[in-house]
């Protein structure tokens, strides 16, 4: 799991790219010189953070702890479908593409863990993929442990870096009524044309069959819009929100 990439922050056109993740601490192994650390997420998906033992005992943490990780774009490696970069020890989905940024060299990738909400971005390449990728083409997706850096949630580690700026929980959401004013079909799903109280703001909706409601003209809705992801529902309790990226069209 924006204005800018869903799930990540960039820091200048030429920084780093970051994705921040929550979850809790479910599993902790610790042994003498390295601990391994278990985080589950949301849709029941589960990654591994390992660090130095001494490290560990910085970060203070117990199970069931709510915790954020960070990941840098450039650790999210990507393979062509049925091809795994890195150790088959490190963290592994299958996935697909969703939004891929243009750019001189390698693009900005966004991709979706298959059959779950959670996006990451990734600087790319996509390796055995010798073309440019496309967006919804599969791929797998490949992350280290020792490259992720966590947490606790809300808090601050010293020596390491500032987790006040991750998305809030979910009870804290302000959501705002919106209605759908108009819907279009796109390479990259369906871009959602929306009245936020008199205000006009169009959300990339990509393609998902798991999504259980379509958006049509006139439909009540509901979005939240935060420093880092846009999220939009039908109006209604119980709902589930879809993560979608706000898009700036120009009007001639």
């Amino acid at each position: 799991m924006n204005v800018q990439e869903p799930g990540s922050i960039p820091l200048g056109n030429s920084g780093p790219r970051w994705n921040y993740i929550t979850g809790r601490v479910s599993s902790i192994l610790h042994g003498l010189t390295r601990a391994t650390i278990k985080v589950m997420m949301e849709d029941d998906v589960s990654f591994k953070v390992r660090c130095a033992s001494d490290m560990f005992e910085e970060m203070n943490l117990r199970i069931d702890q709510p915790v954020v990780a960070r990941i840098n774009a450039h650790d999210v490696l990507l393979g062509a479908a049925g091809i795994w970069p890195g150790k088959e020890r490190w963290n592994r989905w299958n996935g697909r593409i969703v939004l891929v940024n243009p750019a001189d060299s390698d693009p900005l990738i966004t991709v979706k863990l298959q059959g779950k909400s959670c996006t990451l971005v990734s600087t790319g390449p996509v390796i055995g993929h010798s073309l440019r990728p496309e967006t919804w083409e599969p791929v797998s997706i490949v992350i280290d442990p020792e490259t992720i850096s966590l947490a606790p949630y809300l808090q601050t580690t010293r020596q390491r870096w500032t987790a006040t700026h991750v998305p809030i929980h979910e009870r804290h959401r302000v959501w705002l009524k919106a209605r759908v004013e108009a819907v279009r079909k796109s390479d990259s799903g369906s871009i959602v044309s929306l009245d936020v109280g008199g205000t006009h703001i169009s959300a990339l909706v990509c393609g998902d069959d798991d999504i259980p409601y379509e958006w049509a003209p006139g439909l009540s809705v509901e979005m939240h819009v935060d420093q880092w992801e846009a999220w939009l529902r039908p109006a209604g309790d119980g709902l589930d929100a879809v993560m979608c990226k706000l898009v700036y069209e120009t009007r001639v």
